[in-house]
């Protein structure tokens, strides 16, 4: 499904959009501590697909700018690495979880986890694996340091992931998100999707893991041309009702 169209409807339109794509991460064992988030923005041209899909065109959101570094606590330090952009992929009816809207829209990019201080002392860098179904595993040898993410494809509807403290045990803690579909039938207007990771790692303290959540909000906005049409329609019902009046 990783950003294939088979089975898809075809493109029936092209669709402009401005869009933002939000990266934040809850740590649930410390208070739930929030980093900052970091907001990606882009504009592009989808593809309208019949039945209400879109396909979007990879690197639409995009950055070359790193975060600012954000500190869990003293021992543990968290920063979105770059470059950081959306891959190619389609958003469809039934392509989500449970066969809701949806689908796999992965993202190019890294984290980097820092440990007894900031990158690069003792780091490790994972993908930023969101948008995606499955898992990802990387090893840092230099410090003994395995961080594992698992991710969830992108939906409208309620995205549910479970953590537990360290190692599979302890103090289980949920993440719940929503996404939500304001368009109207013609597709235009606001489509938010969420996509929730867990970001597991083999150090023996509570912090080391934690949730990150990519959400992604488009606005589909008419083409210029249709704008300039219904614009140059609306002044004509103006003028129109005011001869008549």
């Amino acid at each position: 499904m990783l950003g294939s169209l088979a089975g898809l409807p075809a493109r029936v339109a092209a669709l402009p959009f401005r869009g933002a794509l939000t990266l934040s991460s809850v740590q649930p064992f410390l208070g739930s501590l929030q980093i900052p988030p970091s907001v990606i923005a882009g504009t592009g041209e989808a593809g309208a697909l019949a039945g209400g899909g879109v396909s979007l065109p990879a690197s639409a959101l995009a950055t070359t700018r790193s975060t600012p570094l954000m500190f869990f606590n003293p021992i543990v330090s968290v920063r979105l690495g770059t470059p950081a952009a959306n891959l190619a992929g389609t958003l469809a009816p039934g392509q989500g979880p449970r066969g809701g809207f949806g689908g796999e829209l992965p993202l190019t990019g890294f984290y980097k986890f820092g440990l007894f201080g900031p990158p690069p002392a003792a780091f490790i860098s994972f993908p930023l694996f969101i948008g995606q179904v499955g898992y990802t595993s990387v090893l840092a040898p230099q410090i003994g340091v395995r961080v594992t993410v698992t991710g969830t494809e992108w939906t409208t509807g309620v995205a549910t992931v479970t953590l537990t403290e360290t190692f599979g045990a302890g103090t289980p803690a949920t993440l719940m998100v929503t996404g939500a579909d304001f368009r109207t039938p013609g597709g235009l207007g606001q489509l938010v999707l969420v996509s929730p990771a867990v970001v597991r790692s083999n150090v023996a303290a509570s912090f080391q893991n934690f949730f990150l959540t990519g959400t992604l909000d488009l606005h589909f906005v008419p083409e210029p041309a249709t704008a300039l049409l219904l614009g140059l329609g609306l002044a004509g019902l103006v003028r129109a009702r005011r001869r008549s009046s």
